[in-house]
């Protein structure tokens, strides 16, 4: 072959363009790692459970500061929502509805081939019949999961949550003189234990206690890839070790699951969160899991205040609501640098093609990953924290009841009743609740 000739077909072969990739990959990572918080901008979040206890943090983004400052964190009666109110715990926060393991229910389903915005309106109905339920009495989200495996449907998490309740819980919330912006489900910890981590590139099953129950998922890019509810075994004084046991057997079964169903993605690491087990139990459970695994250690993923991290360190709810809150915070990071990393990105391909190059190949995301990353995925990060049930609080209109036409994320109460039904796509534009009268 001519000399010419080789040069040409070098051009066109499908070689990696690993300086392009590496700066994408250093941008995603650094975009939630709290690296760059300083130039973020303040922002605060304030994450409530309410019922006949209530549970409450407040957790910052400061400008100047490469971490989130946790300064409150407690929990109390109803009475202790007002007390919290005049103490400024709210002040200047967004305010989320956090609801629990018993007050939600998902489904994995497969994604129609439908609009975005009528795909919320699919999932209704395979959850009230799932809760034998009427689908108007229930509040609806669904969100697109990445492509894990190439033999399965793309899938859909479907998040539902009864409604009665959910307005009594706001009522109560508006009875003390705090208006809820958003509501979220305790799931979403999961995803905030994972981008307070920084695990960006590969699989991360990560767990945590809430209540009674274990919220364990497949996490990657900051979306979920699969999500279970586990019960916690039965639990006595005297047989610890066979709890011990038994802990590690349900986690260890449910990430092999994960596993073999995600064949284009390395799973690395379980991240777990579980407060209440004592720091013996705590490494048994997690040496007897075949996958590397680790403590979520709260107060050295973000600056803790003493009273605050002394009131997480052994409470399941508390430390989940830091993990929501820490979600929603970094969220608009996380964006932000998937965008700037796609900017990144395609000016890199602009250089390649000025200097008469053709760039046809795929660009590694990982060099350690022997599996190619999932399909349809990559283009952002998940926003479950910010599509899960999602609701305005104050409803203005009727004093007690639910505005069903705010929108995610909106601070403008009482939009229109014409945009019930939206769902837009995922990384675009927050999505909507969807309920029909």
């Amino acid at each position: 072959m001519q000399p010419a000739l080789l040069l040409r077909a070098l051009h066109r072969l499908p070689l990696p363009r690993w300086p392009a990739s590496w700066r994408a990959r250093a941008a995603r990572v650094a975009g939630v790692t709290g690296d760059h918080l300083d130039g973020a901008g303040d922002a605060c979040m304030a994450a409530v459970m309410v019922g006949s206890t209530c549970r409450a943090v407040r957790l910052e983004r400061r400008s100047g500061s490469a971490r989130l400052h946790l300064t409150q964190a407690g929990t109390g009666g109803s009475e202790q929502l007002r007390q919290w109110k005049a103490a400024g715990w709210f002040d200047g926060a967004q305010v989320v509805l956090v609801l629990g393991s018993d007050e939600r229910h998902f489904l994995s389903l497969d994604r129609p081939e439908l609009p975005p915005e009528e795909v919320a309106l699919a999932a209704r109905y395979p959850l009230a019949e799932a809760l034998e339920a009427d689908a108007d009495t229930l509040l609806v989200t669904a969100v697109p999961m990445p492509l894990t495996n190439d033999a399965l449907r793309p899938q859909m998490l479907a998040v539902a949550a009864h409604l009665d309740p959910v307005r009594t819980q706001l009522a109560q919330l508006a009875a003390a003189g705090i208006q809820a912006r958003h509501i979220d489900i305790a799931d979403s910890a999961l995803r905030g234990m994972v981008m307070l981590q920084g695990q960006a590139e590969e699989g991360c099953v990560a767990l945590a206690f809430v209540g009674t129950s274990i919220c364990i998922g497949l996490i990657w890019q900051h979306q979920f890839c699969a999500l279970r509810a586990l019960a916690l075994p039965p639990r006595t004084p005297r047989d610890e070790a066979e709890f011990e046991e038994q802990l590690a057997l349900q986690i260890q079964r449910t990430a092999d699951h994960f596993e073999r169903q995600a064949t284009r993605l390395a799973v690395r690491l379980v991240l777990a969160s579980m407060p209440t087990l004592p720091d013996e139990a705590r490494r048994n459970v997690l040496s007897a899991l075949p996958l590397a695994a680790r403590t979520f250690d709260l107060e050295s993923a973000l600056a803790a205040e003493a009273a605050a991290a002394q009131a997480c360190r052994s409470d399941n709810d508390l430390t989940a609501l830091v993990g929501v809150a820490a979600a929603r915070l970094l969220e608009p990071l996380a964006e932000q640098a998937a965008a700037r990393a796609a900017a990144q990105d395609e000016a890199a391909r602009e250089t390649e093609r000025a200097n008469g190059y053709e760039p046809l190949g795929l660009t590694p995301t990982a060099a350690t990953t022997a599996r190619p990353a999932p399909a349809g995925a990559a283009s952002s990060p998940a926003e479950l924290s910010q599509s899960a049930i999602e609701l305005a609080a104050w409803a203005s209109r009727t004093g007690t009841g639910v505005g069903m036409g705010t929108r995610m994320g909106s601070s403008a109460p009482g939009a229109d009743d014409a945009r019930d039904s939206q769902l837009r796509p995922a990384g675009t534009s927050p999505m909507e609740l969807e309920r029909r009268r």
